[in-house]
């Protein structure tokens, strides 16, 4: 998969569902074990498709690492309070 550009292609479109519906999981109760797990997994899938960062779905997965990131500190920041 890691070869071939159309299988890199489904599997970040993939992922980002995956992802989005740990992030609303999350949304929903409040935990950050969704949104880990979608971390753990984005940072493993771009460590995997660097072959690939030229391309939209890359640059798509690491905003969606961003916006995991985003959410995590926004959740340890409300903790802290």
């Amino acid at each position: 998969m890691w070869n071939n550009i159309e299988r890199f292609k489904k599997f970040a479109k993939a992922s980002l569902l995956l992802c989005s519906v740990y992030m609303e999981l999350a949304s929903f109760n409040g935990s950050r074990r969704e949104l880990f797990a979608a971390e753990m997994h984005l940072k493993n899938s771009l460590k995997q498709a660097v072959n690939f960062s030229e391309t939209q779905e890359y640059r798509d997965l690491q905003a969606c690492l961003d916006e995991v990131k985003k959410r995590l500190d926004a959740i340890s920041n409300v903790s802290q309070l």
